[in-house]
């Protein structure tokens, strides 16, 4: 199915709920004999496949056009796709007139409204096939009240409206020189001539939309007027549409008017068109220890980029600033062995407006990457690549997530010589690399986690921490992420039945551990060492290398707690060992000494700092201290001085007790708090 790079609808979407968004078409020129009127057009799928051959069309829009366009238009989508319904409601009360303040008519919207949005036909397709199980004629003309209009004419007039906005943007050789006011009074010119062929749906649809058309055509006129007067009445009508849609409005600059020749000479002052400034583009603000930049001083002045590097004092990070909801950045091999020199330990870390990405420079080995091109090491780039994007494996809706955040893409290649890319990471990187992904709101860190979403349906949770609306992402690979929200109880557990109640729910709305049955948790059962090791591998969000290759006689991807190979990935990990007669005993109780050595070295994993232990803590403090093997000693003391485990009351450790579920789930929440991937 080819690409649908304007989305199909999304000018609609823009036109319908935020016409005074950042307009897709700036950059983008049409020849007015490539746009033919939407009245030659009878059927949905006629449109739709016209649709399709003027947005794939090279003559009319090429690579980098759809590119851009694609990735303003994966803004849009993921906004209006993210909003709760709360902040739905607050959008559609401002829009909906004319006494159609139903929730059938706010539902009918944002269902159009995310129709508009489809980034590919087949997408496309699907909200349609949505849309027609949940209205039909007779619901539509009861949210309308037009008894003329159906369920196939509402979808066709807005196809219609896409090509008579590409007819309008077509009577103009540049669209980029066009002002935003221009910009605005061609999409009310595409509505209301796709009107004239469907009057019934635009007499329907302006009724249940406000448009501000008066405002518009004020702005129109106040355009026609050059003088200086017209900064006021360009800014006082789109503030109208601003005010009434909640949108930030552009900034208008006024005409530039040529005083007379003070010499006495004859002619009039000429002035020029306004328009709508394109602001610098300017590097972040670094925090002590950063070096900032922006994507184009990286790309065209590399040289200025590594002496910046180089005179850092206390170099931990290079962020290169993007706005937007995309960046693409190659980094060349200069920089990259700049920062490596300056800082091994040093991160290139690219920013939007939703999210970022920071990729330790350790995970960059230009030498093989080089091998792998057939190049040099100093021809090699590294291309960055986050996107806010869309769901296109329909993981969330498949799984019945609640997505609370935009979805980003995150994805890193080498660059060679002409086309040839390969990736830079196989599997799994050899640590963690930390993302970011910026929400509408605070986040409630107790019921929310990252998830990858994965291209066969399935998600993964991933350690995620919390601070306000920036959830910091940790995963071992690169794919789509974004952040779910979940609460869920058990029956055993609800209500302070059991004192471990919080971090049962805790860890279970996070999707880490599951009860024994969708109602129950079973928190005085015992856990099993495959169990234990299972759960810590999950909560880590370890991924294997191969997850058929099990060192253990009596463990096999077969098993419900290694079927995504949870063992092998904590194997190599270096986080749990077998016992001399190679084999694991996944079946066998876990004791609090196994427990504590396998903690401690998932600790290690992590890189915990051993500073933030409370040294004052002794395992020599222990009653039972004889009792506690010298393989597990240190492990038990470490533990102990994180806070993850403590003794008894009579101050015995307990090391060959048993651990129980809840005991579990509290270790498990109180050692992801300590090494903070989690709140």
């Amino acid at each position: 199915m080819k690409k649908y790079p304007f989305s199909n609808k999304a000018i609609k979407a823009m036109l319908v709920a935020s016409m005074a968004l950042t307009p897709l078409a700036s950059s983008v020129v049409l020849q007015p004999n490539e746009v033919s009127a939407a009245q030659e057009y009878n059927s949905l799928d006629d449109l739709i496949n016209k649709l399709e051959q003027i947005y794939t069309n090279d003559n009319i829009l090429n690579d980098t056009e759809r590119g851009n366009i694609k990735t303003a238009v994966s803004a849009v989508y993921s906004e209006f796709n993210s909003l709760s319904d709360r902040e739905w409601d607050s959008i559609v009360s401002n829009i909906i007139v004319d006494g159609k303040e139903s929730d059938d008519v706010k539902d009918l919207a944002k269902d159009m409204i995310l129709i508009l949005n489809a980034l590919t036909l087949e997408d496309l397709n699907d909200k349609i096939s949505e849309f027609r199980s949940k209205y039909n004629d007779d619901s539509i003309k009861d949210i309308l009240d037009n008894p003329n209009v159906s369920e196939d004419s509402v979808l066709n007039y807005f196809a219609a409206v896409e090509l008579e906005f590409l007819k309008e943007l077509g009577k103009v050789e540049d669209i980029s020189d066009l002002s935003s006011i221009d910009y605005y009074y061609s999409l009310y010119t595409a509505f209301k001539n796709a009107g004239d062929d469907y009057p019934n749906e635009y007499v329907a649809f302006t009724g249940m939309f406000d448009f501000n058309i008066s405002a518009l055509i004020d702005l129109k006129a106040s355009l026609d007027q050059v003088d200086v007067g017209v900064k006021g009445a360009a800014l006082s009508a789109i503030h109208k549409i601003a005010t009434a849609l909640k949108v930030e409005p552009p900034v208008v600059t006024p005409p530039v008017v040529t005083p007379p020749d003070s010499s006495g000479g004859g002619g009039g002052g000429g002035s020029t068109a306004p328009t709508t400034p394109t602001p610098p583009t300017t590097p972040p603000t670094p925090a002590p220890g950063q070096v900032g930049q922006t994507p184009d001083s990286i790309t065209k002045d590399p040289a200025k980029v590594v002496e910046a590097i180089k005179e850092a004092k206390d170099f931990t990070k290079l962020v290169i600033g993007g706005t937007g909801a995309a960046a693409a950045v190659d980094v060349p091999q200069s920089v990259l062995k700049a920062v490596a020199e300056k800082n091994p330990a040093a991160v290139v870390e690219v920013k939007i407006d939703k999210g970022s990405y920071a990729l330790p420079v350790s995970e960059i080995n230009l030498d093989n990457l080089a091998k792998e091109l057939g190049v040099e090491a100093k021809d090699v780039k590294i291309s960055i690549n986050v996107t806010v994007t869309t769901d296109t494996a329909k993981v969330i809706e498949t799984n019945g997530l609640k997505a609370v955040a935009p979805v980003l893409e995150f994805e890193v290649t080498a660059k060679g010589a002409g086309d040839k890319t390969v990736s830079i990471v196989k599997t799994k990187f050899n640590g963690y690399v930390d993302r970011t992904i910026v929400g509408e709101k605070d986040f409630n860190a107790n019921q929310s986690t990252g998830v990858r979403l994965n291209n066969d349906g399935t998600f993964a949770s991933l350690p995620t921490y919390f601070d306000g609306k920036t959830a910091t992402i940790k995963s071992l690979t690169n794919s789509k992420y974004t952040v779910v929200e979940n609460s869920k109880t058990f029956k055993d557990v609800d209500g302070g039945a059991n004192w471990a109640e919080a971090h049962i729910e805790k860890l279970a709305s996070k999707y880490v551990i599951s009860g024994k049955t969708q109602d129950n948790y079973a928190p005085n059962d015992f856990m099993t060492r495959g169990e234990f090791a299972a759960l810590i591998s999950r909560s880590l969000g370890l991924v294997a290398q191969d997850a058929s290759a099990v060192k253990f006689s009596d463990v096999s991807t077969t098993q419900a707690l290694n079927k995504n190979g949870e063992i092998a990935a904590a194997v190599e990990a270096g986080i749990i060992f077998g016992k001399k007669d190679g084999r694991f005993y996944p079946y066998d109780r876990i004791t609090r000494a196994e427990a504590a050595m396998m903690i401690s070295r998932a600790m290690d994993y992590a890189k915990a700092s051993d500073n933030d232990l409370d040294k004052s803590k002794k395992l020599a403090d222990l009653e039972d201290l004889k009792q506690i093997g010298a393989t597990s000693r240190a492990s038990v003391e470490k533990v102990i001085q994180a806070g993850v485990m403590s003794g008894y009351s009579n101050g015995n450790f307990g090391p060959n007790d048993n651990t129980k579920r809840d005991q579990m789930a509290t270790i498990l929440d109180k050692f992801l708090q300590f090494i903070k991937f989690s709140n």
